[in-house]
């Protein structure tokens, strides 16, 4: 993995642990949810040089920590994804209905927190790697294990996955 992109990501990291701290309120699935899927969105905007993005992005993980995940801000976020072309990043919490994106009947785990957040970051990262070398065959393999780590919460082998996805060998995102 690039080394700019690893330092943005632990970066990423720290900043999901101390987000109760530095946001002066308690942090609940949701939130670190939104967290991750923020960070994901930013370092994907940072791979395609796009410092436009990755502002906003912050600016709305800001918002989403100083108040939690309100509406205003979701439709925000959503936006964004969408001009990145990032929508997939919603799944498997939010899915299109009648033209508007809405929460899916999928459960969110209980216990969803800030290394859940930091590994689903990392997971659609692999995603994206996976899925601009043309390696479609385990894509579908990993968002399954991202679905896993969403809806049942953090395990090794979701780790595990995440991490073989983005392995040495592979090529680049």
């Amino acid at each position: 993995m690039d080394p700019q992109v690893r330092e943005v990501l632990e970066s990423g990291r720290g900043a999901l642990r101390e987000a109760p701290d530095l946001y002066g309120r308690p942090f609940g699935p949701e939130d670190y949810w939104w967290m991750g899927t923020v960070l994901a969105a930013a370092v994907l905007a940072e791979l395609s040089g796009q410092s436009g993005p990755v502002d906003r992005l912050q600016s709305l993980a800001d918002r989403i920590g100083l108040r939690g995940p309100r509406d205003t801000v979701v439709e925000e976020v959503i936006d964004e994804l969408a001009l990145l072309d990032a929508l997939g990043l919603l799944w498997p919490l939010y899915e299109r209905r009648d033209g508007r994106w809405q929460r899916t009947e999928a459960p969110l785990a209980p216990g969803f927190g800030p290394e859940d957040a930091y590994w689903l970051a990392l997971g659609h990262l692999a995603t994206a790697r996976l899925t601009e070398a043309g390696q479609q065959d385990r894509v579908a393999p990993l968002a399954g294990v991202l679905a896993d780590l969403v809806t049942g919460g953090l395990r090794p082998e979701h780790e595990a996955a995440i991490l073989a996805a983005l392995s040495p060998g592979d090529p680049a995102p």
